[in-house]
């Protein structure tokens, strides 16, 4: 009885440990993080739902980050490694600044790929991300 109550608790410590949310030295835990700038010169972070509570102006700014939560690197020498899909609903991106970033693209609205000013739906690239790093750009 003693080796059975042994063995299932083995079972149990093996099943958790490798269904675990803890960091398994392969996959980041990436997160992407929306400021956007208030009319009255506040910023705040966009909810799950994309709604912002408060007024913006006609042209206003963003920052967009992507943070790995995670103590493991996104994988290296990849141009896709780690990136952020943006769209804008009803704007346009009148100039930015990548940052962090290794490159972006523009996505016309005819779908195909153009220049980031002027877009409606931007993609942000990274060769990589490390643990616990951050990656952001701007965009007005």
């Amino acid at each position: 009885m003693f080796a059975l109550m042994l063995l299932i608790l083995f079972i149990l410590f093996v099943f958790q440990s490798s269904f675990s949310r803890s960091g398994d030295g392969v996959h980041p835990e990436p997160f992407v993080e929306i400021v956007i700038q208030c009319v009255d010169g506040s910023w705040v972070r966009v909810n799950g739902s994309g709604v912002v509570n408060c007024q913006v102006g006609r042209r206003f700014r963003v920052i967009v980050k992507l943070i790995n939560l995670g103590d493991e690197p996104s994988p290296e020498g990849i141009d896709t490694a780690a990136g952020v899909l943006l769209a804008f609903d009803g704007g346009r991106v009148a100039n930015y600044s990548l940052g962090d970033f290794d490159w972006a693209i523009g996505v016309a609205e005819n779908l195909e790929v153009t220049e980031v000013n002027g877009s409606r739906i931007i993609e942000l690239f990274s060769k990589s991300i490390k643990g616990r790093d951050m990656k952001i750009a701007y965009f007005d």
